[in-house]
């Protein structure tokens, strides 16, 4: 089956040209400025939305590659043409246009017959010729399970041999130590996919082995247990990585094949039996909603429970998908020899059929995956014919922290804001404790504490005269501040776009209830874009709160003094 690129341009025009507000931009489905491809061509589609469609009956469009009009197949005058009738207030013009190798550059040009001119920002399109790639991210959280590291690293293992055969590259990332898989590392790790360079052409595969539960946090959702649950967090919010919202949302938009396994369990009870924590039917109706074009398969069906077993040394589910790769899922066409090619289609096969069997041999009991491919997709994965030789499985090195976890403390934020009584900034302060919620997720931390603002106790500790006498986390129940401080944010505006442009920048300082001392401290900036200055700012302050909320922010530790 072949995929068209589908590029939308919306030009939004109060006709005649020229007014201000008018601008030409790409929008969805890509969202972003380029485009990875192995095709030779595409499909161009231009919507162009209007307010006064009879002034714009005389316009022309030109659609320009590489800094040259682009001429097409048979056109006149290099390709401009006039726009197509209007349904409504909307044009739109499809165009399928082929595709040098290297980089394909393309801007929509709009001209009245006065001769104003817009164009829209560049798109780039860079067209690759090679094999597809393979990209992996196997996560095995170690939180009370006992084979969830072995599975991980053996699918990471198995699928790294396909480099340079039916592969180009194989490369990813094997997460299977504590602090590795807590829940802020692994979020920005999903989050860093939508970075790579893939095309339609390649693969990306997730495997999940740790405990599974259904979620309401961001409405119904089904949510695989973080390590942070080690490290004594509670709070969903803090632990839970969400199929929806965290996996999903990360990977729907990306141009090439997905493909999600899930080993979601809990050790539950003795001899090999692995539960799904909550009701397992409702958190698979909400895997089922999966997106067309993506595959998920997990590793059982209903109320059932998942097992392994120390035969296996894994757990079902994950040794019947390393038989179907080593081999058994290749299946014969009537007349044929085995191709020594696994598809898709071919090992979830397999799994829904070797999985029963393994399980009812041991346990006499039912487990059955579910395999939710709604584009019916089958393609390739392995070649288990040609494959380099495999690493075999050791124990993982895992450079632990010396520090014991943290749960337990807590941190108090206090906003130190321009007007700080002002309900905007109290708004802010609440925004940032939010965001520092996720990135020390194995804290209590509540917003509080303005007495110490107004005595002048937080300005004294910035400015390097902390008060050693007082006894600050005693008197306040906590370990640590985080105390907020914003610049007054800078503006200008784009004389072309009228577009505002607003500079935020915060400082964040922590600081040790128990000895005043500063533990660290982080300045961040960051350029908001919006219509006035108010939504400028609202962009520049939502960057912000997401780099809180990626920041790996190391404090020294904290020793309570004797006098506390």
């Amino acid at each position: 089956m072949k995929y068209a690129v589908l590029l939308l341009i919306l030009l939004s025009s109060h006709l005649g040209f020229g007014q201000s507000g008018e601008s030409l931009r790409w929008t969805e489905p890509f969202g972003r400025a380029t485009i990875f491809t192995a095709r030779a061509d595409t499909t161009l589609r231009l919507e162009i939305s209007l307010s006064n469609p009879e002034a714009a009956e005389q316009a022309t469009i030109q659609l320009i590659r590489n800094g040259q009009k682009y001429a097409g197949s048979g056109q006149k005058r290099m390709g401009e043409e006039k726009l197509p009738k209007a349904e409504g207030q909307t044009v739109v013009l499809t165009k399928r246009v082929p595709l040098a190798e290297g980089d394909n550059t393309w801007q929509a040009e709009v001209t009245t017959p006065e001769g104003v001119k817009m164009r829209s920002p560049l798109l780039r399109i860079v067209r690759r010729v090679r094999k597809p790639n393979l990209y992996l991210l196997c996560v095995g959280v170690p939180y009370n399970l006992r084979y969830t590291r072995r599975d991980a690293q053996a699918i990471f293992n198995r699928f790294k041999t396909q480099e340079g055969h039916l592969f180009g590259k194989v490369e990813g990332k094997l997460l299977v130590c504590a602090q590795d898989t807590r829940y802020s590392p692994l979020g920005q790790t999903l989050s860093d996919l939508q970075r790579e360079e893939m095309t339609e052409e390649d693969v990306l595969i997730l495997f999940f082995s740790s405990h599974g539960t259904p979620s309401s946090l961001e409405g119904k959702d089904f949510g695989l247990v973080s390590n942070d649950a080690s490290f004594g967090v509670r709070d969903e919010r803090y632990v839970l990585l969400l199929y929806q919202k965290d996996i999903i949302s990360n990977i729907e938009n990306l141009p090439c094949k997905r493909i999600v396994l899930l080993d979601a369990c809990h050790s539950g009870a003795a001899g090999g039996e692995k539960k799904w924590i909550g009701t397992l039917l409702e958190a698979q109706n909400i895997v089922a909603q999966t997106p067309s074009g993506l595959v998920t398969i997990t590793s059982s069906s209903g109320s059932e429970s998942s097992w392994e077993h120390p035969t296996w040394q894994q757990g079902a589910f994950t040794f019947a998908l390393l038989e179907g790769l080593a081999g058994r899922a290749d299946v014969a066409e009537r007349g044929r020899k085995k191709d020594g090619i696994i598809t898709v289609g071919e090992l979830s096969q397999h799994v829904q059929n070797r999985v029963p069997h393994l399980v009812d041999s041991v346990f006499q009991e039912s487990q059955h995956p579910r395999v939710y491919n709604p584009s019916a997709l089958d393609y390739p994965i392995f070649n288990y014919k040609m494959k380099e030789k495999e690493v075999p499985l050791t124990t993982p090195v895992c450079a632990e922290s010396e520090e014991k976890p943290s749960s337990g403390r807590k941190m108090a934020v206090l906003g130190l804001l321009p007007g700080s009584s002002s309900e905007m900034d109290r708004q802010l302060t609440e925004k940032v404790t939010e965001s520092l919620r996720r990135s020390f997720s194995d804290y209590g931390v509540e917003e509080g504490k303005e007495k110490l603002i107004r005595d002048g106790t937080v300005i004294a500790i910035i400015d390097g005269y902390p008060p050693k006498s007082r006894g600050l986390a005693n008197e306040f129940g906590v370990d640590c501040f985080c105390f907020v401080t914003r610049a007054t944010s800078a503006y200008s505006q784009d004389a072309t776009t009228r577009k505002w442009r607003a500079e935020v920048k915060f400082r964040l300082y922590f600081v040790s209830a128990h000895s005043q001392e500063i533990l660290a401290d982080r300045e961040l900036t960051e350029t908001g874009v919006g219509i006035d200055r108010a939504a400028a700012e609202s962009a520049g302050i939502a960057a912000i709160c997401q780099k809180i909320r990626n920041a790996k922010i190391v404090l020294k530790p904290m020793i309570p003094t004797t006098r506390n």
